[in-house]
């Protein structure tokens, strides 16, 4: 069987790390069995059923598309409720692909919260961060940048320039900034991804990955800051 299961997950206070086990195809789209998520907020309260979907987010695209299992033990309710949505969104963006889902949880965990008070916004200095950021100015209190993205985990010059631009940003509108370093996009084999698409101009990344994936890095910080929405900017080019 072509499945993909959760193995070890250590959680610090500002860190969480995933070791995967895997078999069949998924050896193909797995380049490393260790994903992890750095944060500049406290994570250590959060439970593993909501600290796992930074990394459901990323694999279930490649498990729909390829019909391949994943298994979890514990997995929060409302998430694991709303992925059919997500999925027949999929399906409405590719009605020429076929979709299966095979997600296998063991436990499904509901989590009581505060009311939801906060709101963020993406932000990584482009034009349509900065759309998004101002539109919404009166709602956001906090923006969100992600080392791992745009951003290769190996440039540090250029995240130390984003970082400076984003500590701008958030001094002089006076909102927070949530930091996440990931390597979300290393840790699978995003060549492969896309040349098993088989579509001239078609990328895993923007295609299937880019915003499923970003959101689900948020879940941690939406959990311990009590955030009740996120922006993400979108982008239109014409010649598609």
């Amino acid at each position: 069987m072509d499945a993909l299961w959760i193995e070890h997950m250590e959680k610090q206070k500002h860190r969480m790390e995933i070791t995967i086990g895997l078999t069949g195809k998924w050896e193909r789209y797995i380049s490393n069995r260790r994903f992890f998520c750095n944060y500049n907020v406290d994570i250590s309260d959060v439970p593993d059923s909501i600290l796992v979907i930074p990394l459901l987010g990323n694999l279930l695209p490649i498990a729909w598309l390829h019909g391949l299992h994943i298994r979890v033990d514990a997995l929060d309710r409302d998430f694991y409720e709303n992925l059919p949505m997500v999925l027949e969104g999929y399906q409405k963006m590719y009605p020429s692909l076929a979709f299966h889902d095979h997600l296998e949880v063991s436990r499904l965990e509901e989590h009581e919260h505060s009311q939801p008070h906060n709101e963020a916004s993406f932000f990584s200095g482009g034009v349509d961060a900065y759309y998004t950021f101002l539109r919404h100015r009166e709602e956001v209190s906090a923006i969100a940048t992600v080392w791992g993205s745009d951003i290769a985990l190996d440039d540090r010059q250029g995240w130390q320039n984003v970082n400076q631009a984003t500590a701008a940003v958030a001094r002089d509108y006076h909102v927070k900034r949530y930091l996440i370093k990931s390597n979300f996009r290393s840790f699978i084999h995003t060549t492969h991804l896309t040349q098993d698409l088989n579509h001239p101009g078609w990328s895993w990344w923007h295609e299937f990955q880019h915003g499923m994936g970003l959101i689900a890095l948020m879940a941690p910080v939406a959990d311990s800051e009590q955030l009740g929405r996120l922006y993400i900017a979108s982008s239109y080019t014409a010649d598609i």
